[in-house]
């Protein structure tokens, strides 16, 4: 059953299939844009934390944020540069990023060959989300000082959020290069390498990361990357690190009971997810997830009260439909099973697992015809499918179109599909 990671906005059974990571090099540009939402809706404050004292403490010997007089006088008009950036850093400590930009902004007026409040600016664009402009000052940061490690790092997030993710990586990597030991920047580009089906690079980079800087969100990409290849025990001791140094870790917790449900620790994955659910009460994917693992435990009926809150806060998601889908039809409510995949469908045409699981619908219902028709779909769309070839053939058969069984039972076994009982 189709499991949902995620940020609270981010596969257990797809993630190791490599007929899914074929269709998901076909809708790279959309997964990353899924990605860069996500990121934006949960990680700009995330990333202002972190980069404000980067900003703050910018160790660049052309910054004049050195030695700013406490009390700048009273008129605006008389304020030097360094003033304008203590009052631009005093807004961006507090949030209020439209006016750190415009203090930035006086202060590169009164001296524009000052690359550490480029970067200061261009920091807090990213931030809002205003990503040309960002990248045009960490251009401009970079031109001003050309070994200036953090505006590549930068540029690299900027350009990743634009979906550039060759520019992304060759930022990520000049980063890298200037400063070997830059763990943010291996994150960033094992982020983006991802994104790009690169599993094996990317766990390298996520690797060096947490040996760098153990920290939470490293960890955590890190067990993302391992549970996408189906290494679940060494996904389940990255998520226990990241968890251990971010107690209240939703993301993590979520994804750690992805991990335990594939495992079949339908115990520990249920405790995962209603703790992310408690931190998190709207996140979507952990009631889906949490859902799963009570299916496995064979708790149907409230797998079914998972998936209708997961369906309530996210009405858009075709793989909690899926989900509920297969729990109504384990329940033999066809009828309902029926209409759930069909609004997956709706939402996700091209997902085979909703057209294989209406098949075997419309087949415990009867209706061979409608049955063939949605198997030969999820083939179609999948065509190493072992199961629905098996399936297939059987509805065949029962239809009297025996050579027609026989070479989908031939090709189902030599794909490794055991009979069924």
């Amino acid at each position: 059953m189709p499991d949902l990671d995620g940020k609270p906005s981010p596969k257990l059974k797809s993630a190791v299939d490599p007929d899914r990571r074929r269709r998901k090099t076909s809708s790279l540009k959309r997964s990353a844009r899924r990605k860069r939402n996500a990121w934006f809706s949960v990680g700009v404050l995330t990333l202002l934390v972190v980069l404000i004292p980067v900003v703050l403490r910018s160790r660049h010997p052309r910054s004049q944020a050195q030695n700013v007089p406490d009390a700048p006088p009273a008129g605006k008009d008389d304020l030097t540069a360094a003033q304008w950036i203590s009052q631009g850093d005093a807004s961006l400590a507090k949030g209020d990023f439209s006016s750190a930009v415009q203090s930035y902004s006086q202060a590169i007026r009164l001296q524009p060959q000052d690359p550490g409040t480029v970067y200061r600016r261009g920091v807090v664009l990213l931030g809002k989300r205003e990503i040309n402009d960002s990248i045009a000052d960490f251009n401009e940061a970079i031109r001003l000082a050309p070994n200036f490690a953090q505006a590549f790092y930068n540029r690299g997030n900027a350009r990743s959020a634009r979906v550039d993710l060759d520019g992304a990586i060759a930022d990520y990597t000049q980063a890298i290069r200037l400063l070997p030991t830059y763990a943010e920047a291996f994150n960033g580009r094992g982020m983006v390498l991802d994104q790009k089906i690169e599993h094996d690079a990317a766990i390298k980079d996520f690797r060096e990361s947490t040996r760098l800087k153990p920290d939470p969100s490293s960890f955590y990409n890190l067990g993302k990357e391992l549970l996408q290849k189906g290494e679940s025990d060494e996904a389940i001791q990255a998520f226990d690190q990241a968890i251990r140094l971010k107690h209240d870790f939703p993301e993590a917790l979520n994804d750690r009971c992805r991990a335990l449900t594939g495992k079949g620790d339908y115990d520990r994955a249920i405790e995962d997810c209603s703790e992310a659910i408690r931190l998190y009460p709207g996140f979507a994917v952990a009631f889906n997830n949490r859902g799963n693992a009570r299916n496995g435990q064979g708790d149907v009926s409230g797998a079914l009260q998972d998936y209708d809150q997961a369906i309530h806060l996210d009405p858009d998601n075709p793989t909690t439909y899926c989900n509920r889908g297969t729990a109504l039809r384990e329940k033999h409510d066809f009828t309902g099973a029926i209409k759930d995949y069909t609004d997956s469908i709706t939402i996700s045409p091209e997902n085979p697992e909703a057209f294989y699981g209406r098949a075997n619908a419309r087949r415990d219902q009867g209706d061979l015809n409608n049955a063939l028709v949605d198997y030969s779909e999820a083939i179609r769309l999948r065509p190493k499918n072992g199961p629905a070839l098996y399936d297939r053939s059987n509805v065949r058969r029962k239809m009297g179109d025996i050579a027609g069984a026989q070479q989908d039972l031939q090709e189902a076994i030599r794909l490794g599909q055991k009979p069924k009982r």
